[in-house]
């Protein structure tokens, strides 16, 4: 099986060297998402994004904020720690373009990172490496595992919601309140696909369902009366409706549980497991209405 394509973070200044960087990136199927500094990768990391990226590439001699003028490798050191404390599922790698100095670099930083050159046949290596390396990384290996999905889920869900899904997946029951808070953010991410499908299939949920707050009952009406759901009979229709009513009830609206009655019982990990694919389900769908 041919792996999806991988993203990682690209920390350089020299716009020049980026896009020779991005060229091999692509032969090998990996996507570069490139900041001028540390800083705005850091911002962009602290947006509950790690579990998107398969790494970091982190220039040796850089800026150290957006204010900064001139390169200089003084940044590097609390860079690198704060990047692989932020982010400690994900290797830091370190490129410099002073080839004589790459040597000194690297045994300055061997316990911590490993330094490549800005020359072509480097480039190749460290591409490689991050490739072998990502192959060991737990969210890497599902959204391997699951492919078919993540490969559409750039086209349908935000960077937030791409990530609450491989959250759900990845999930270990820890009972009560934190199933509540991933059954809620995957609530989240079934409203994003709806909204998706409006941009693309306004007559098949009409903005009328979306404007504030996702009316999702009336559009499930709305789904089934205007036979938008026929070809897949009532399995979709029942799909969308269990897992709302789950992580509507057991997630976002916890707080309202008691009005339910004593039959009604806190969500468990099956219940995280049943949403998780039926939106996975979902996303297949809503994919298929565009192609």
């Amino acid at each position: 099986m041919v792996d999806k394509a991988i993203k990682i973070i690209f920390v350089d200044d020299d716009e020049t060297f980026v896009k020779t960087f991005n060229r091999e990136a692509n032969k090998k199927k990996i996507i570069i998402n490139h900041f001028f500094t540390a800083e705005e990768a850091k911002h962009e990391l602290s947006l509950s994004t790690e579990k998107l990226y398969a790494g970091i590439v982190l220039d040796v001699k850089g800026l150290k904020d957006k204010e900064s003028k001139i390169p200089d490798h003084s940044y590097f050191p609390k860079a690198l720690m704060e990047l692989k404390q932020l982010c400690p599922s994900l290797q830091v790698y370190g490129i410099t373009g002073e080839t004589d100095s790459r040597d000194d670099w690297s045994e300055t930083f061997k316990e911590l990172t490993t330094i490549y050159s800005k020359e072509l046949e480097d480039i190749n290596k460290l591409l490689a490496q991050l490739k072998d390396d990502s192959k060991k990384i737990p969210h890497i290996k599902l959204m391997n595992t699951y492919k078919q999905t993540f490969e559409k889920t750039d086209k349908i869900l935000a960077q937030v919601e791409q990530h609450s899904l491989l959250h759900a997946l990845e999930y270990k029951d820890k009972g009560g309140v934190d199933i509540a808070k991933v059954l809620s953010s995957l609530r989240l991410v079934l409203e994003a696909i709806v909204k998706y499908i409006n941009t693309i299939r306004p007559e098949v949920v009409p903005t009328e369902y979306i404007q504030g707050d996702v009316k999702f009952r009336p559009l499930l009406r709305h789904l089934r009366s205007d036979n938008y759901l026929c070809s897949n009979n009532d399995y979709l229709y029942k799909l969308l409706d269990t897992a709302y009513t789950c992580m509507s009830n057991h997630g976002s609206h916890i707080s309202n549980q008691s009005k339910y009655g004593s039959c009604h019982k806190p969500a468990g990990i099956n219940s995280v497991r049943m949403c998780t694919f039926a939106i996975m389900d979902i996303i297949e769908w809503s994919y298929s209405l565009n192609n």
